[in-house]
């Protein structure tokens, strides 16, 4: 007799109809489908378990969280690229930097124009090389600035390269550390002070995360 799946919504309802369990303890999005389905354990008469948010944590050697202090990064400015973050630090170098580019922009657009109004009634086919010019000029000139700008926060290499490892801890790949990087490294170093500190720090059924030091 063939048989289908539940989909992932409606997948708590057969558990709870099948195991009956009497606390479920899940991540955001397992929650959040809870929340959905709720109406439909009254009107199919299951018994709906008490639902908890699973405890989050990510975890980080206490040398790296160092930098955290020492350069005076927020833990939310953490889930982003290390020029970004410096460069929200540097914001009079980087508003310096935008601004004479887009100055330098406009004067040579100027004249390119001035260019193209004596030498169009002359030549009209100078029309479509002046344009791809213009989008040449404009895109060397965006390229220019990121560059500028990253050089602007890499100038002080001991910070970035601090900002680069801790970012590289938390947010690897721009990911969540705990998206891809498992746990069985952190306990071959640190063994019974990871499950310590985990127990010690964690906060099951609350809505933010703790980033531990080890």
């Amino acid at each position: 007799m063939p048989c289908s799946a539940t989909s992932a919504l409606t997948r708590p309802l057969l558990q709870d109809f099948v195991l009956q369990p009497d606390v479920f303890v899940g991540g955001p999005a397992e929650v959040a489908y809870y929340a959905q389905v709720a109406p439909l354990h009254e009107i199919l008469g299951v018994r709906m378990p008490r639902v908890a948010l699973r405890g989050h944590v990510l975890v980080a050697p206490k040398r790296v969280l160092r930098f955290a202090t020492r350069f005076g990064i927020k833990p939310e400015q953490i889930f982003t690229s290390p020029d970004a973050l410096l460069a929200g630090r540097e914001p009079e170098g980087v508003a310096e930097i935008r601004r004479e580019a887009a100055e330098a922009r406009k004067e040579l657009m100027k004249h390119i124009e001035r260019i193209g109004d004596i030498a169009l009634p002359a030549e009209h086919a100078l029309a479509r090389a002046i344009n791809r010019s213009i989008g040449h000029i404009e895109y060397h000139f965006n390229k220019l600035s990121e560059r500028s700008i990253k050089g602007l926060v890499r100038k002080n290499k001991e910070r970035y390269a601090a900002v680069k490892e801790l970012i590289a801890m938390i947010y690897p790949d721009q990911q969540v550390q705990d998206r891809i990087v498992g746990w069985f490294p952190f306990w071959c170093r640190h063994q019974q002070h990871l499950v310590d500190r985990v127990i010690e720090e964690i906060e099951p059924d609350a809505p933010e995360f703790k980033i531990i030091a080890l």
